[in-house]
């Protein structure tokens, strides 16, 4: 609050993006997540704040760290470099309230573990699969790695294939 108040004294908040988010998942939800490459253990808040940006909007979009770079490139109307591989994809129609194109799928890594979720899966660090439905709290997802439903194998084999593309840098 002193930050945006000081922002509004100093006549900024027009052209001051502000932008809240962490580095990973948070102790108070599940302390023997934080620190894991599990939804839990890396899922963080992101608050964002600006010219153009819809205040009191919450969004289920899949936002990854690597976005904010193409993010704030599209606020400032700046070319993104041409001359390097950029991982991110902008989210700034879902901050204006848009129809998003979005992130079709987030990635995780922490040392040797990956956590890989798309809108609705999620194969998690210890080689989990779980249906994860609409929730994003990590509490009600149901365990599906041992299900031999069709539509399960088909999402954990594009998990997979999509995971079997990454390598962390």
């Amino acid at each position: 609050g002193r930050l945006m108040t000081t922002l509004e004294e100093l006549d900024l908040t027009n052209r001051t993006i502000v932008i809240f988010t962490a580095d990973n998942g948070t102790s108070f939800v599940n302390q023997g997540d934080k620190g894991k490459a599990t939804e839990l253990g890396v899922r963080v808040p992101l608050i964002v704040a600006g010219p153009g940006v819809l205040q009191g909007r919450t969004s289920r979009e899949l936002v990854d760290l690597s976005d904010i770079f193409p993010t704030l490139a599209e606020l400032a109307d700046v070319p993104l470099p041409d001359d390097r591989i950029i991982d991110g994809q902008s989210f700034v129609a879902s901050l204006r309230g848009e129809t998003n194109r979005g992130r079709q799928w987030i990635f995780s890594y922490l040392r040797d573990q990956t956590m890989l979720r798309d809108h609705r899966w999620m194969l998690d660090g210890a080689g989990r699969f779980y249906d994860c439905g609409h929730d994003r709290t990590g509490r009600h997802y149901k365990d599906v790695s041992a299900s031999d439903d069709p539509a399960v194998l088909a999402a954990k084999e594009n998990l997979r294939q999509i995971l079997s593309t990454l390598k962390p840098r």
